[in-house]
């Protein structure tokens, strides 16, 4: 077993993964937040931040998913043709909407996008593992 090359591969697998794209109601219209994948580390980090808050948060995932979905980095919302990095600049800050817009989503919107993190992030190396598992055990 050679883990240099494994653990090669691992990073080439997650760099390949694509964003996720949930379509929301917004001022009217129905427009895509593109949710790129967030490598390991910096997820992480993101939901360290965020300590679990429902039995569902505490038994399945270990953090808030809301607290993730609210705070989830380099969202771009797309409306046809046209994409917002939702970036502005405020009083020679950069300032990131995301929060905002999260906030004014629906109740089933926001659950969307929750379902879009557990998704990526829980389900998607549960739904691999099964797999290889039952691969190997054919064999």
């Amino acid at each position: 077993m050679d883990v240099k090359a494994l653990i090669q591969k691992q990073r080439e697998m997650l760099e390949a993964i694509e964003p996720t794209e949930v379509e929301v109601l917004l001022g009217g219209r129905v427009v895509t937040v593109v949710m790129p994948y967030v490598m390991p580390v910096p997820f992480s980090d993101l939901a360290s931040k965020h300590a679990p808050e429902t039995p569902l948060d505490v038994a399945q995932v270990g953090f808030s998913l809301d607290g993730v979905a609210r705070n989830y980095p380099d969202i771009v919302i797309r409306d046809g043709e046209d994409e917002d990095d939702l970036l502005t600049v405020l009083n020679k800050a950069v300032h990131y909407g995301w929060p905002e817009m999260y906030d004014v989503l629906t109740h089933d919107d926001r659950a969307s996008i929750r379902a879009s993190v557990w998704g990526t992030y829980v389900w998607r190396s549960q739904q691999e593992k099964k797999k290889l598992q039952e691969v190997a055990d054919e064999s």
